[in-house]
């Protein structure tokens, strides 16, 4: 069985307004067996750096919510995300590199607001998340996950945003029950899910509470910061050496071996995400 952790975020990437265009939602899949071996990997990551286990990290060590989660009633220090600024590159390229060592399957879906209508942040997230399943779909049609002899797939995904509330279920019915979009009206490629023996539901979880979903935090964070640099032009320093980790655990496609569209995947976007791989390794 596999279990999958996502988490979303957003990015600025015209300069009209302060307001997001691209939305991201992404994370990675491990076998389950091996969940309790890898939240022990986790913790003795944040050991080596000085932190107790339940003691989170996030792509934005600068982000109000994880300042607010270290007090002293939580046991733990509210000077650390200071000193943790200041190991960024270092905790992170050691976490991420457990995606490797546990063989994770990566997968990234953005939304592009090309259109510039007047549409909530949270529909966005919305069509980023049904661009998400379908891509999950066509990784479990191609590892034939229906010949699994237990359920095999069961996504957790952070407390979604603000606008969305119990929105992402209703969207994951869709793909398991029908392998149509609810928001789109698409039909996957894959079929429906629930051939795949997927779990009937997702769940949520906290990524301030949880490791796993950390690394998810971490992940969906580093690949946002590859797009800033691929579509906007910003300077690759913040992510040089931390995609690295995150390359080769992109899904792709069993026949070409394509990332773009399969393992990462940006909606009403042209953006060639293998190219622009090509061009970052070549940096």
């Amino acid at each position: 069985m596999l279990i999958g952790f996502f988490d979303d975020t957003d990015l600025v990437v015209d300069d009209e307004d302060n307001l997001p265009d691209i939305f991201v939602l992404g994370g990675y899949f491990i076998r389950q067996d091996l969940l309790a071996l890898f939240q022990a990997r986790i913790s003795e990551v944040k050991r080596k750096y000085g932190l107790l286990p339940h003691a989170p990290i996030k792509w934005n060590l600068k982000d109000d919510s994880i300042r607010k989660f270290y007090r002293p009633e939580f046991w733990l220090n509210p000077d650390e995300p200071d000193r943790l600024i200041k190991i960024a590159f270092d905790i992170r390229h050691d976490l991420l590199a457990l995606l490797a060592e546990f063989n994770a399957i990566v997968i990234v879906s953005a939304r592009y607001d090309i259109a510039r209508e007047e549409v909530l942040q949270s529909q966005y997230s919305l069509w980023a998340f049904e661009n998400l399943i379908q891509r999950v779909g066509l990784m479990a049609q191609a590892l034939e996950t229906q010949n699994a002899e237990a359920s095999s797939t069961m996504l957790v995904i952070d407390w979604p945003p603000t606008g969305v509330g119990k929105s992402l279920f209703d969207i994951y019915m869709g793909g398991y029950n029908f392998g149509r979009g609810l928001t789109t009206g698409q039909d996957y490629y894959s079929g429906h899910l629930r051939q795949y023996r997927f779990y009937e539901s997702i769940t949520h979880g906290s990524t301030l509470h949880s490791g796993p979903l950390q690394i998810a935090d971490l992940t969906v964070g580093c690949a946002k910061d590859f797009l800033a640099w691929a579509i906007k032009g910003t300077s690759s320093t913040k992510i040089k050496g931390l995609f690295d980790m995150i390359m080769p655990c992109f899904y792709r496609a069993p026949d070409t071996g394509k990332i773009n569209g399969f393992g990462f995947k940006v909606a009403k976007n042209d953006v060639d995400i293998d190219a622009k791989i090509a061009e970052y390794i070549a940096l």
